[in-house]
């Protein structure tokens, strides 16, 4: 029981000296490979390099996942920025025109003709359509 314990202790012991010296050291020792071969001390090398290949290829994909979300983000972003600027483009020229007609000039000869009204209106869906057409050429709808 004693001889047990003791054995165990010593390996230990050993395991915890062989750690410091690899770690500690840059080179690795004939000493530290004969105490390796020598006492049976479990592979710490071998377990540690596996350990931080497996953190390096999880660190990769970890990476690689968040660079897949923030590109799907950039997409989702940029298709909310389309619909917004095709509603700018259409509604932009029609602004402009109504607030040229919102100034209440007395001098605007269109306003006391007959037509006046629906002549504008007609340039207005003509615009409209001429953007919705070069939108469609465009293959942006």
């Amino acid at each position: 029981m004693q001889q047990n314990i003791l054995c165990k202790t010593k390996r230990v012991i050993i395991s915890a000296l062989l750690f410091i010296v690899f770690f500690t050291s840059q080179a690795q020792t004939s000493k530290t490979e004969i105490l390796w071969d020598t006492y049976g001390v479990p592979h710490v090398k071998d377990q540690h390099l596996k350990i931080l290949t497996l953190y390096n290829q999880i660190l990769e994909e970890v990476n690689n996942l968040m660079n897949l979300y923030m590109s799907f983000s950039a997409q989702k972003t940029n298709d909310v920025m389309k619909v917004l600027t095709i509603f700018s483009v259409f509604f932009m020229p029609l602004t402009f025109i109504v607030g040229i007609y919102g100034m209440n000039f007395e001098f605007m000869p269109e306003l006391k003709q007959k037509w006046g009204y629906p002549v504008i209106l007609i340039v207005m869906a003509i615009v409209t359509g001429v953007i919705y057409q070069w939108f469609r050429r465009k293959k942006w709808l």
